[in-house]
């Protein structure tokens, strides 16, 4: 009984090993190629966050006269369309409270909380300032001047680039793991299945169970099947020729 559950934990151990030998090539595969793509992602998103920012800011120094404010926008507007929102916001602090007053320059949709607005939003009123709103969508800020004096923000939302090679990258990873899925499954019939099936006929054989025929084997196995072939052989003859001592040896009894 012990000798069948050791040989039951190997089989389990060789039907892992035969999925492992198959899938930890593709998984590892997987791996580095998501978390290169998601470093090239984070690289190109820090490059456009501060593109984004350097824009914002020649965009302030450009909008920072009210006498051609008007004109100043509707050339933004044309010339980059990567904004869908811009805006002058004024703060004022009241009781720790802050008032917000928007001048829309370009769009009309916007995300702004005017009763709590975002700490971003009001650091940049010294410094310039970058937040996400979304998965697509980030917030830029950066102080607004008019000769030397604080006028107030200048705020603008502008599109994330999305990875474009996303949906190849997905499709690359599920065609490694259904390859290797397959691969399992191919070691799987040509190990694992006939080294079972040698398993369990080897142990009907020295049960007294066992039918005498070739062992179903593949070519991987073929050594151990004509192994085990011969050993049964060997057993098999060993146990007539006991049985045929045995028996003549109790005939002899029963002669005298």
């Amino acid at each position: 009984m012990k000798h069948k559950l050791l040989a039951m934990q190997l089989l389990r151990g060789l039907r892992l090993n035969c999925f492992l030998a198959a899938l930890a090539p593709s998984l590892i595969a997987c791996f580095f190629l998501v978390y290169q793509q998601r470093g090239q992602q984070e690289h190109i998103l820090e490059t456009y966050s501060t593109e984004a920012q350097h824009s914002l800011q020649a965009y302030a120094s450009l909008l920072s006269d009210p006498e051609q404010r008007q004109s100043i926008s509707n050339t933004i507007a044309h010339a980059d369309d990567r904004w869908s929102y811009l805006a002058i916001v004024k703060l004022d602090k009241i009781d720790d409270e802050f008032t917000i007053l928007i001048e829309p320059v370009h769009g009309m949709n916007n995300s702004l909380e005017i009763d709590n607005p975002q700490p971003s939003l009001v650091k940049s009123l010294v410094e310039a300032q970058q937040w996400h709103l979304s998965s697509v969508k980030m917030a830029v800020a950066c102080p607004l001047q008019f000769k030397g004096q604080d006028v107030g923000v200048l705020y603008g939302e502008i599109s994330v680039p999305n990875a474009e090679n996303a949906g190849t990258i997905i499709i690359i990873v599920s065609s490694a793991l259904i390859i290797g899925l397959m691969i399992a499954w191919y070691l799987s019939q040509r190990i694992y299945k006939p080294i079972e099936y040698l398993c369990n006929e080897s142990e009907a054989a020295l049960s007294g169970q066992g039918t005498g025929a070739h062992l179903v084997s593949s070519a991987e196995t073929a050594r151990v099947a004509s192994s085990i072939n011969d050993l049964l052989s060997r057993y098999q003859a060993q146990n007539m020729l006991d049985s045929s001592i045995d028996s003549e040896g109790h005939s002899n009894s029963k002669d005298e």
